[in-house]
């Protein structure tokens, strides 16, 4: 059993393992990874109804991507005001892409004409996760 401290579980022997399988020792270690910067940790992508731009949700920035389909690179990333990006999902006509906040319970909505991102909106649960929008828009 690894602890804490320990870069990998060879650290603690297991005395008398007898059942075949190969020993810690024998194992190469893994490299421990810490994410003590907020690199974007893509969550979830959605795609424009154009097909013109790719929206990804950035877990651990806590904002989106916009990726440009035309022109195969990266441009705005916006900040969704909320924590822990993870569902994301583009209107039917494109003008709006909505994000859910799994780490604060809300939901972004960014306005794809302004490029202006709203003040994120209570779910009323916790930890949401995925969402849809109903094919006329009205619902998410």
């Amino acid at each position: 059993m690894a602890c804490g401290s320990c870069a990998r579980r060879s650290d603690h022997p297991q005395p008398g393992r007898d059942d075949g399988r190969p020993s810690d020792d024998s194992l190469p270690a893994r490299p421990r990874r810490h994410r003590r910067d907020r690199r974007p940790l893509p969550a979830a992508l959605a795609v424009s109804p154009d097909g013109a731009h790719v929206y990804v949700a950035n877990r651990d920035s806590g904002d989106i991507s916009i990726f440009d389909t035309a022109t195969t690179t990266f441009g705005a990333t916006v900040t969704t005001g909320g924590t822990g990006p993870q569902g994301i999902a583009v209107s039917p006509d494109g003008v709006h892409v909505y994000v859910t906040n799994a780490n604060s319970g809300d939901l972004s909505v960014l306005d794809t004409v302004t490029g202006h991102m709203a003040a994120p909106v209570s779910t009323g649960g916790s930890d949401p996760l995925g969402l849809a929008v109903s094919p006329d828009g009205a619902h998410v």
